[in-house]
């Protein structure tokens, strides 16, 4: 007996099998997430002696969106995964502010397929189960929304941080280049304000990147616009996380467990600047920044140019060749002895010599632009910060901040009707202010919001906040869900309508309190 499976990598599986022409045979699927059994599926045969079996909406029963920020030292879930990293004790003392990074164990599951026949050896006689007629099937499966002719399961590989050409490697449809020239040297800026809380979410998966200190976060900072692309490059500060503890998060084994295989990273505005910066270089960022960037790197490039220490610059990757009378410890490195490695935080002086490593990029630069009055590019309105599932089954985000208005409806209904007049009093009496019908009333705010003049490149984006079912704002350090009310998206491009700016209306998903 042998079940062969076909199909591996679409959600729908193709069996067949050499005893499918047994009595009262049918085909047998386990179905096994998070070490749980979910279902066991059983189907017989069609009149091709084959089966066809989906299991889509089954397992995506079972994939959810993180609310709940968590990381690999705290162990139980803070607040809103929005608004890390946030102020909340940990076991050992120190504070979540501590950490940028939450893993979960909702967005992407582990799905064991095991495969089994069930049949009868004669005509009447008793069924029996034969178990593992297959190789079972472990699969990593993340909320992913195809089309109606893609049936295939989502390519995780395609988001490895594994390759040295530089692309998106975050599960975002955010854009990061575009082809209008600008003053961002062809990088398109995210919106973000002091106020603003985003996150980005990506593969932490089983690679030399994750298990040790080559794969960093690295955060630069900008006071003028960003030249990341010219021979040299204009920061003022550089926060760079290892992924790893110090981030908050630690090395999946997707052979065992699930819930750290998908990280979400702070990156809005407001996370940037709850950041406890000693840990992670010493930087701050003031009110001067007007820009800031996030890449993924790794630093296993091979080394560059020998240099001193009073020509490094701050944010460099440094291994200390000669130690010398240099304090390699005042800018950034865990002591002073040779072979260390480590980001710097600035010039030194002394003898010492250090040789600079050249780093990979492994995603492309996210830019991201202060909206803020005190780097003189204040917006005229009140900015409004949406937050929705995009089609990876993560979070996505964007700052509108053009201009908003809002209207309040009313819903009327005769809740009751009373009997006018003192019936329970001593004598009978009709007041003129006793109301006879009376009213439910209930109230909803629908919100009109705009994008200023942006570039045909955040089609995509905005696509998937139109069609996604879990939209969210995120107003006074909370989320609130909202309903999105456009039924459609004129897809606009620069050529076609010069300026492009997109509006949405939306409602909270709660009414107001309603008045009896």
């Amino acid at each position: 007996m042998a079940t062969t499976v076909t199909n591996p990598n679409y959600w729908t599986l193709t069996l067949t099998s050499n005893t499918s022409s047994t009595f009262n045979f049918k085909f047998v699927v386990d179905i096994t997430i998070g070490g749980v059994l979910v279902a066991r599926i059983k189907q017989p045969k069609n009149m091709a002696d084959s089966a066809h079996l989906s299991y889509e909406k089954i397992v995506k029963n079972y994939i959810t969106i993180s609310h709940k920020h968590k990381n690999t030292i705290v162990g139980t879930q803070y607040d809103s995964i929005h608004l890390m990293p946030q102020n909340a004790p940990n076991p050992t003392g120190a504070t979540l502010n501590d950490y940028i990074a939450s893993f979960n164990s909702g967005d992407l599951r582990t799905v064991l397929l095991e495969f089994h026949e069930e049949y009868a050896s004669t005509e009447g006689g008793a069924i029996t189960l034969h178990e593992d007629t297959a190789t079972a099937q472990t699969k990593a499966l993340i909320n992913y929304s195809n089309s109606w002719e893609d049936q295939k399961i989502f390519d995780l590989s395609k988001f490895d941080f594994d390759s040295t050409t530089p692309v998106s490697k975050f599960l975002t449809d955010r854009p990061t280049t575009t082809a209008q020239p600008n003053d961002l040297k062809g990088r398109v800026a995210q919106l973000t304000s002091a106020n603003d809380y985003q996150t980005m979410a990506m593969f932490n998966e089983r690679d030399t990147y994750f298990n040790t200190e080559n794969g960093r976060l690295i955060y630069k900072f900008y006071e003028d616009v960003p030249d990341t692309l010219g021979a040299s490059d204009n920061y003022v500060g550089v926060i760079s996380v290892w992924n790893g503890d110090k981030a908050g998060v630690e090395q999946p084994d997707l052979s065992s467990t699930e819930d750290k295989a998908l990280t979400y990273v702070a990156c809005g505005g407001a996370n940037v600047m709850k950041m406890d910066y000693a840990i992670y270089g010493g930087y701050k960022p003031t009110s001067a920044i007007k820009y800031y960037s996030l890449q993924y790197i790794s630093t296993q490039e091979e080394s560059q140019a020998e240099i001193h220490p009073h020509k490094i610059k701050a944010g460099e990757y440094i291994e200390i060749t000669t130690v010398g009378s240099t304090d390699w410890v005042s800018i950034g490195a865990a002591s002073n002895t040779l072979g260390v490695l480590f980001y710097a935080t600035g010039l030194a002086t002394g003898s010492g010599v250090g040789e600079v490593y050249e780093y990979e990029k492994l995603s492309e630069p996210y830019i991201f632009e202060m909206v803020s009055d005190a780097n003189c590019n204040s917006s005229l309105y009140e900015g409004k910060n949406i937050a929705w599932k995009n089609k990876y089954g993560v979070w996505d985000y964007y700052f509108f901040d053009g201009a908003t208005s809002d209207k309040e409806s009313y819903k009327r209904k005769v809740q009751r009707e009373n009997i006018a007049g003192s019936w329970n009093a001593a004598a009978f009496e009709l007041n003129t202010y006793e109301r006879g019908k009376v009213d439910k009333v209930e109230g909803n705010k629908q919100t009109n919001i705009n994008t200023r003049y942006i570039g045909e490149e955040w089609n995509e984006h905005f696509k998937g906040l139109l069609m996604s079912n879990e939209v969210q704002i995120i107003e006074g350090g909370k989320s609130y869900p909202i309903n999105i009310k456009d039924s459609s998206l004129n897809i606009k491009t620069n050529l076609k309508d010069k300026l492009v700016q997109y509006s949405f209306n939306y409602e909270y998903a709660h009414n107001l309190k309603a008045r009896v």
